[in-house]
C-alpha cells in the first residue's frame, strides 16, 4: 500500500510538470505577448514601452489589455515592422535595441566640436571630469579645455584622438562612465536603492491577503518581507507599520521609504515603498499582485497620509 501511494505520488509530480506551460519556465523574450494574456513578462514590457514613451499609464500589471496592444502597435509603427500589437520576438528584441540605443546615444545627436554650444556638451564635460579627464568649470561650451580632454579619453579608450565627440567616442564615453558609477555603487551601495532593486524583482507576484511568503503578499507583508531581507523587523499590519521608523514629510522622500494610505479603514491601512519618480511599489488587491503605481494617482494621492523610514 505505501508503495502505491508513493507511485501514485510520483506520477502526480510528473504529470504537473509535463502540463505545466513552458512559458512558466521562460525567460523575458522568450514568451509571445499578446492581447487577454496574464503574464509578469506583461510588467516589464509596458515598463519599457513607458521609458520609450509609448505606454501612457501610470500603473504597470501583468495583464496585457487594449491600452497595451495600443502602446504596442505604436511602437511596432515607429520602427517600420508589421504593427499586429503583438509582442513576439522581434518586437520585444527592437524594444530592448532601442531603449539601449536611447541610453547611448541621444535621439537626433551630431558629433560634437569646438564651438558648438547645447546642454549635451555639458553632459560630455561632466561624465569627463568624473573620468578625470576634464579639469574646470563645466559649461554649454565646447572649448579647447573640452577638445584636449575628449583627445586624452580617446587616446586612452583606443580611438582616433580627433577631439570631436563622434557616435563612437560618445558610446565609449557613456559606458565608461556607467560602468564606473555601477562600480562605485557596488562598492559604497545606498541602502534605499538595493530595498528598490530587491522588491521589483517580486513585481507580479500574487496579491494574497496575510501572505508574506516570497510567493505572494498583501500590502503590508510585502513591505515586511523586502525589509526583513536588509535586517530590519516589522509588525505584519500598515498601521504597526507606520506606528514605526522615522517619519519623513512627502518632500523629503527617499528612495525605500515606507509610504503609507488610509483606504478601507481609518488610520494607515495600505503600504508600499517608494522607489523614485513619484513612484511606488506595492502589493495590491485591486491589481492583483506586486505592482508600481503613481502616487499622483487621484486614488492613492487623496489618501496618502505619511511616510516612514527605517534603514
Amino acid at each position: 500500500m505505501r508503495y502505491k501511494t508513493k507511485y501514485l505520488i510520483y506520477l502526480v509530480v510528473i504529470f504537473s510538470f509535463i502540463l505545466i506551460p513552458s512559458s512558466v519556465f521562460a525567460d523575458y523574450g522568450d514568451t509571445t505577448l499578446k492581447k487577454g494574456m496574464t503574464h509578469t513578462d506583461v510588467i516589464e514590457l509596458q515598463q519599457k514601452l513607458k521609458e520609450l514613451n509609448f505606454f501612457t499609464e501610470n500603473e504597470f500589471t501583468n495583464y496585457f489589455g487594449a491600452k497595451t496592444e495600443e502602446a504596442v502597435v505604436k511602437f511596432q509603427q515607429s520602427i517600420g515592422i508589421p504593427a499586429d500589437g503583438v509582442a513576439g520576438q522581434k518586437t520585444l528584441a527592437s524594444i530592448d535595441i532601442k531603449i539601449k540605443q536611447r541610453n547611448l546615444i541621444p535621439e537626433g545627436f551630431t558629433q560634437l566640436q569646438t564651438g558648438d554650444t547645447n546642454d549635451l556638451v555639458k553632459s560630455i564635460q561632466e561624465k569627463l571630469q568624473q573620468l578625470k579627464f576634464y579639469i574646470g568649470e563645466t559649461t554649454t561650451n565646447y572649448d579647447e579645455t573640452t577638445k584636449a580632454a575628449v583627445e586624452k579619453f580617446q587616446t586612452a579608450n583606443s580611438l582616433e584622438a580627433t577631439g570631436i565627440v563622434d557616435k563612437a567616442t560618445l558610446i565609449k564615453l557613456n559606458t565608461v562612465s556607467l560602468a564606473q558609477t555601477t562600480s562605485r555603487g557596488n562598492s559604497s551601495p545606498e541602502p534605499g536603492n538595493d530595498i528598490v532593486t530587491y522588491s521589483k524583482a517580486f513585481l507580479g507576484k500574487p496579491y494574497v491577503w496575510g501572505a508574506s511568503n516570497g510567493k505572494s503578499f498583501d500590502c503590508s507583508g510585502f513591505v515586511l518581507y523586502i525589509y526583513k531581507h536588509f535586517g530590519v523587523t516589522l509588525g505584519h499590519g500598515a498601521d504597526d507599520q507606520f506606528a514605526t521608523g522615522k517619519k519623513v514629510s512627502k518632500e523629503d522622500l527617499k528612495v525605500g521609504d515606507a509610504v503609507f494610505f488610509t483606504t478601507y479603514k481609518k488610520g494607515a491601512s495600505h503600504v508600499g515603498i517608494f522607489i523614485g519618480d513619484d513612484k511606488f511599489i506595492h502589493a495590491s488587491s485591486s491589481g492583483g499582485s506586486v505592482i508600481i503605481t503613481d502616487l499622483n494617482t487621484a486614488y492613492y494621492k487623496s489618501r496618502y497620509i505619511g511616510a516612514r523610514r527605517y534603514m
